[in-house]
């Protein structure tokens, strides 16, 4: 095994995003091997980075063969570059079936399944999870001589204790048109400050395909009412966002989203608009902002590094939530 990896070289990565088959099986062994790596991004033209490719003696693919790189991936295989195939799945061998998804199979085999014919000509070494996958890979290169290996399963620490993040939601309905594309383009800059938050909301599916291009960010289908109200009492979040323009419609909503915050244990943070500027004490039991990215966004930061006074936020928040349930007055929303 010591030989899976030399030492001493320059080394390259091709995945196509951050993932489990890299860090379960091979980001692990590089670490073992103290291999120092560059991670070749597969939608861009590798012409484009030429200079890069210059250096690296050995690359290790996972799992996908991008198109746009086919032909460079044989040019430094021919110049003497070590190609590795790692496969974690019988990807070489799909075909039509019910055991999976007619799309999925077909994004397979567009993805690896069709370069299969090609794959002794590119690479030098097939690496796989376990000996059966072994076996069908062999299956699949019939006569054509390729190393195939058997890797330990040596996993990162990152997937038994990965670091920790700040939780942010936004969870309103489809019916928030204008607040979902100002909190799009929001969670956009967030994500390019930070890497520490995983950012929450709840979209159809025309907006899943707009927030999917987003990094860290996990997208919730609708829930009926009953099981949202169960959810968002039984976990907690970090800052919780309210967003809202100043409509004919929404004129008429009520603060009822400061009673979500409050499930939640988070900070809110609103809109200076009503119904929540003649609602929220500003500062005290939520956080009223003008409509600004950039207010939204630094104010975001300070409370994030600000333990403190989020506590000192949600405390407050529930306590007036509780004076609302328990006291015997009654409230009137102007």
């Amino acid at each position: 095994m010591d030989e899976l990896i030399k030492k001493n070289i320059s080394l390259g990565v091709l995945s196509e995003e951050p993932s489990s088959s890299f860090d379960y099986w091979v980001k692990g062994l590089l670490e073992k091997h103290e291999s120092d790596y560059t991670l070749l991004d597969p939608k861009i033209n590798p012409s484009i980075i030429a200079s890069k490719l210059e250096i690296i003696k050995q690359i290790i693919i996972i799992r996908y063969i991008p198109r746009i790189w086919m032909d460079t991936i044989h040019s430094l295989k021919v110049s003497g570059v070590k190609i590795i195939l790692f496969l974690d799945d019988d990807l070489l061998n799909i075909r039509p079936s019910n055991d999976l998804p007619i799309q999925y199979t077909l994004n397979l085999w567009w993805k690896i399944g069709r370069h299969k014919n090609k794959i002794y000509k590119i690479i030098n070494e097939l690496w796989v999870t376990n000996k059966y996958l072994a076996e069908r890979c062999q299956i699949a290169l019939k006569k054509n001589k390729i190393g195939i290996r058997i890797l330990p399963f040596k996993p990162i620490i990152k997937v038994l204790n990965p670091p920790s993040i700040y939780r942010i939601c936004y969870y309103g309905t489809s019916s928030h048109k204008l607040e979902i594309k100002w909190i799009k383009d929001l969670f956009v800059k967030i994500q390019e400050l930070r890497d520490d938050c995983i950012l929450d909301i709840v979209v159809n599916n025309y907006w899943r395909k707009e927030f999917k291009k987003i990094k860290r960010v996990r997208m919730l289908h609708p829930l009926n009412w009953e099981t949202f109200l169960l959810d968002t009492g039984n976990r907690s979040i970090d800052i919780y966002l309210a967003p809202l323009f100043s409509t004919t419609f929404n004129l008429s909503r009520s603060p009822v989203k400061f009673l979500d915050a409050v499930r939640l244990k988070s900070v809110g943070i609103y809109s200076n608009c009503r119904p929540y500027s003649n609602f929220i004490n500003n500062d005290v039991d939520g956080v009223l902002l003008p409509n600004s990215h950039d207010i939204w966004i630094r104010t975001i930061e300070t409370l994030l590094e600000n333990k403190e006074k989020r506590k000192e936020i949600v405390n407050a928040s529930l306590s007036r939530a509780k004076n609302m349930v328990e006291t015997t007055d009654e409230f009137d929303l102007e």
